[in-house]
């Protein structure tokens, strides 16, 4: 438990004297939200003990008296101030009253296999199936049980409980002939998880045609040709540029060849570049504008774009 602040233990104080103060009037509808707020904020046994009487006052004869067995168990201690002794006897005497009332209420299911599968519900509330076939400590009174299962019709029962009293309630639940079979696997045929009962439905085509891979890869092939002829068009201009600064009526100086044979390499580079860009790009708005004559079907080749120094082209394999 966290540990309680200063805030905590005089918020508690002021919701338990308010709470106190409704419970002596008798409007212990109103005691229990004040009294149930305190308690988890910071615990008192005086508080849990008048909290616990105002919800055996109402009906709420399990929960109250499980408040007042609290209060009754637990240790005070030899120095116990009087007021938490006082609250102990009163919850005692409350509780002797009060716990003869409990009544016991058995509900036994059948039908499905699994008693984990089985959903009871009892005034709306949901309560574990480890009570079905045992007796559940249940306020007396009228009550509404709604039982469901997977694969099964829900079925609804109202008991009446008198004070102390108990009840038996059998339920034979019957299939639902327009529910989903469920034969632990969800009923997702041929391994198909996720399909429900679309098992002997043929999947989707998957992958994308041949026609369209190729066009693809030519838009890309022309997208990278025209980038390269570009980038080593400006390389050719700058050693052009190079070039006419050092000769002087095209007689250059000895030392320049390597940048002539640069440019002259630079420039071939870009022309096939732009050539390969122009191509590829064309046999890609081609390919896209022929339509399709059969379905789709997965790609079984490949093309690919190489690349060397002074030449660009596709290689590929279907």
């Amino acid at each position: 438990m966290a540990q309680e602040s200063a805030a905590d233990v005089a918020a508690a104080r002021t919701l338990g004297t308010e709470g106190v103060k409704l419970a002596d009037q008798g409007k212990c509808d109103e005691a229990i939200d004040k009294l149930t707020r305190a308690e988890k904020l910071h615990h008192a046994p005086m508080l849990l003990a008048r909290l616990g009487e105002c919800q055996v006052a109402i009906g709420k004869i399990v929960e109250g008296t499980e408040n007042l067995q609290r209060v009754v168990r637990e240790d005070a201690g030899n120095n116990a101030p009087s007021a938490v002794l006082a609250a102990k006897m009163r919850a005692q005497k409350v509780l002797e009253t009060a716990k003869p009332k409990v009544a016991k209420l058995v509900i036994s299911v059948t039908g499905p296999a699994k008693t984990d599968s089985i959903v009871v519900k009892i005034d709306g509330d949901t309560v574990s199936s480890a009570y079905l076939g045992v007796a559940r400590p249940t306020d007396p009174g009228d009550h509404k049980l709604e039982i469901s299962a997977p694969g099964y019709k829900a079925t609804t029962k109202k008991v009446t409980l008198g004070p102390g009293g108990s009840e038996s309630v059998s339920v034979a639940l019957e299939i639902d002939p327009n529910a989903k079979p469920d034969d632990g696997t969800g009923d997702k045929g041929n391994g198909d998880k996720g399909n429900g009962d679309k098992g002997n439905v043929e999947p989707p085509p998957s992958g994308v045609s041949g026609k369209t891979i190729g066009a693809i890869t030519a838009l890309s092939i022309g997208g990278v040709g025209l980038v390269l002829g570009g980038v080593f068009g400006v390389l050719a201009m700058s050693k052009k540029s190079t070039l006419d600064g050092q000769c002087i009526a095209k007689a250059c100086p000895p030392g320049s060849q390597s940048t002539i044979d640069n440019a002259s390499t630079f420039a071939t580079v870009s022309t096939i570049g732009f050539i390969v860009g122009g191509v590829g790009i064309a046999a890609g708005i081609v390919l896209l504008a022929i339509p399709n004559s059969a379905p789709a079907k997965p790609a079984r080749g490949y093309i690919m774009p190489t690349f060397g120094f002074g030449s660009v082209g596709l290689t590929g394999a279907f």
